[in-house]
């Protein structure tokens, strides 16, 4: 693959990450926690779509020896049904992580106009880790789809996807925190209702609501 395949790439898989991090940069947030979300965001892309390539080098060298052994060919079927159950089972985290940080928010600030309670912004480190793998998902997808298409350099891919998830990630959090800038606390509100919605997205993914 080229350079320009993987930015491409990187840009396809990052749409995701920058929409839930535009909502969670309605938040006011400081610099510092700014860029470690983004580093997360691009970190996790990073981790599964290389932990993809793993995950096809290994399961076509298990078909392979279950192919010899029982002298009958078999196909990349359990890799895909492995790849559609993890898929659905991070979905269904990050939807439930996006519903109850769109919840927080909204009860944060509507308690906040009626009292001086500081809310809760966001759920905590672990639940934004689960919420960034959750996102990140179609990278190991895409990493196992990559690899059974062609051999590449996992490494450079990786450095390639790292800096433009990271930077769509870093571009949505800044653009919601100068949206928060414009309209003030109501950013809160507006925040809150776009994670929800977000997560909605994510169980109709699943095709649970539908």
């Amino acid at each position: 693959m080229s350079v320009l395949e993987f930015i491409s790439l990187g840009i396809a898989l990052g749409t995701d990450s920058f929409s839930v991090s535009v909502g969670i940069g309605l938040n006011p947030l400081r610099w510092t926690t700014i860029v470690k979300l983004a580093l997360l965001f691009s970190l996790t892309q990073v981790i599964l779509f290389t932990g993809g390539g793993q995950i096809h080098a290994i399961m076509d060298w298990l078909l392979a020896w279950a192919a010899n052994w029982s002298g009958t060919g078999l196909n990349s079927t359990l890799t895909a049904d492995l790849v559609s159950v993890l898929a659905t089972v991070f979905s269904l985290i990050g939807a439930a992580v996006l519903a109850g940080m769109g919840i927080n928010m909204l009860w944060g600030a509507l308690r906040r106009r009626s009292s001086t309670t500081t809310p809760v912004y966001y759920s905590g480190w672990l639940g934004l880790l689960a919420l960034a793998f959750s996102v990140s998902i179609d990278a190991l997808t895409a990493g196992i789809g990559v690899g059974m298409l062609t051999h590449i350099n996992y490494w450079m891919g990786a450095l390639i996807l790292s800096l433009v998830i990271g930077g769509m990630a870093l571009v949505g959090l800044l653009l919601g925190r100068q949206i928060h800038r414009w309209i003030g606390s109501g950013a809160e509100i507006v925040g809150g209702v776009l994670l929800i919605a977000l997560a909605i997205h994510f169980f109709l993914a699943c095709g649970l609501l539908a």
